[in-house]
């Protein structure tokens, strides 16, 4: 078996890579990019500007005024491994070693897969795109568009409250088939409820619909920007079959289209919303996505979704038991299913492979410490299962 690439979200992948946190400076693991804070802002986040206009950059650069786009910030594996290899061992400089700071390098030293001589620290841990995208970088542009305000005028790039009413009256009339899942909620009284795949349906589908003509006419600047992102989540979410049909120019039209749409929203958020909205979600989206899918194909075959499905699963598993060694439990629930799957698909009765026992009053003799098999049973009298 091959281990080609690692698949998580964002605190799971810096634990697997030693890369340090999404607060620090060096947040970005594929570049040399340094955030920095601002003090004209209420925020005391770590922000990654540099869309627009250049910024400085004092690690590596010696305070060198760079855009995101300098081909000179990208890290590869040989350098990736360098970098942690300074943080771990440290490095040869006037006749002594001196370790480089986990906060200048941006990780913690050389992480596990390294040992792995075909694995690529640099594109092997993939972006967290659902993570990133719908659920960070698309909810914050609309949660800032339908955000509230005092008074009859609304400010620059709120919706006004009475395209709100309209886009609420909406809601009820979009019904959706069985196959679409979840279905829609009205997005300006319960988009504090939605998950990740609410959003992405947002996209995809819903907003042409509920709001696209509203958005124009009331904030034209701010749809345009819209247009632009939802254009690159179309192409790196929801590509479907179009994509797999066209041939290397066709393909390589579409990726290049996608990365300019993703660098002019970037460039609309520094320039009109503010520092505040350039996070670490939106520059690793906005400059790694063209290389990811180079190296890797379309995103859509690398989401994410799988991590979420599984966590669902080992809730499912657990519910509200008080599990003392997890790992085991989930184990043993993670074999168990295996087993009855592979009994169905052979054409056994399940049934008849269960020992059915007596349930039994609770007691400290037969129960056992994951409240797995033995539940009490009325007044504690023996009952016969039949």
């Amino acid at each position: 078996m091959v281990l080609g690439h690692s698949s998580a979200d964002t605190p799971a992948r810096n634990t697997v890579g030693k890369f340090y946190g999404v607060s620090g400076f060096r947040a970005d693991y594929r570049s040399l990019f340094q955030g920095a804070k601002f003090s004209n802002i209420s925020s005391d986040g770590t922000y990654f500007a540099g869309n627009r206009v250049a910024v400085k950059q004092p690690m590596f650069f010696g305070h060198e005024m760079m855009l995101v786009t300098d081909p000179r910030l990208l890290l590869t594996h040989e350098k990736s491994l360098e970098v942690a290899s300074c943080v771990q061992n440290g490095k040869v400089i006037d006749g002594g070693v001196k370790k480089m700071s986990a906060s200048v390098a941006g990780r913690h030293g050389i992480p596990p897969l390294a040992e792995l001589s075909y694995f690529d620290l640099h594109f092997g841990y993939l972006l967290p795109w659902i993570h990133a995208g719908p659920w960070g970088v698309l909810k914050s542009f609309w949660k800032y568009l339908l955000r509230d305000y005092t008074g009859t005028r609304p400010p620059a790039f709120a919706i006004p409250n009475a395209d709100r009413k309209k886009m609420s009256s909406r809601a009820k009339y979009l019904v959706l088939t069985s196959d679409m899942g979840r279905p829609y909620t009205d997005i300006v009284r319960y988009k504090g409820t939605w998950v990740m795949e609410n959003w992405l349906h947002w996209a995809e589908t819903f907003c042409p619909v509920i709001a696209h003509d509203v958005l124009k006419e009331s904030c034209p600047q701010a749809f345009d920007a819209w247009m632009h992102l939802r254009r690159a989540f179309l192409h790196y979410l929801c590509s479907h079959e179009w994509y797999d049909h066209l041939d290397a120019r066709q393909k390589e039209k579409a990726r290049v289209e996608a990365k300019v749409s993703m660098r002019t929203y970037a460039e609309f958020v520094e320039s009109k919303l503010g520092i505040q909205f350039c996070t670490i979600n939106l520059r690793m989206l906005t400059v790694h996505s063209y290389g990811q899918e180079i190296q890797t194909g379309p995103i859509k075959h690398t989401l994410e979704f799988w991590v979420e499905r599984a966590i669902q699963r080992y809730k499912k598993w657990v519910k509200d038991r008080v599990v003392l060694q997890p790992d085991i439990f989930l184990g043993n629930c993670y074999l168990l299913e295996c087993a009855l799957n592979d009994a169905a698909a052979a054409g056994r009765d399940v049934h008849e492979m269960i020992h059915r026992a007596p349930r039994q009053a609770l007691n400290s003799e037969n129960l056992d410490e994951v409240k797995l098999y033995q539940h009490p049973v009325g007044s504690g009298k023996q009952v016969e299962v039949t």
